[in-house]
């Protein structure tokens, strides 16, 4: 849990985090996280870990508040490079799928 924040505070893409909500007792630890990246991004980090379940989740998004499918376009944009994306598509059958 606190390799996050380490890891936050040596990256060069990282402007700015604040730690939002800090949990760390036996029973469970819970970090909320919301970074400034290059360009006004942001990214929210959240993981929460119990004895029996573990929840993680990272949302970054434009400051704009667009979000953005890949952190993929998140490299693209901050070092101006140009990435082509392919995405997944699901075949549709006579019977429901399970998403892709």
């Amino acid at each position: 849990m606190y390799e996050i924040i380490s890891v936050l505070r040596q990256s060069a893409i990282v402007h700015d985090f604040d730690v939002l909500e800090l949990i760390d007792e036996d029973s469970v630890k819970l970090i909320k996280i919301k970074a400034v990246l290059e360009k006004n991004w942001l990214l929210y980090i959240t993981e929460l870990h119990t004895k029996d379940y573990q929840k993680y989740s990272y949302h970054c998004q434009k400051n704009d508040g667009e979000s953005t499918d890949t952190l993929i376009e998140l490299f693209a944009s901050i070092t101006g490079t140009h990435v082509k994306l392919r995405r997944r598509s699901c075949k549709q059958g006579p019977r429901p799928q399970a998403p892709c």
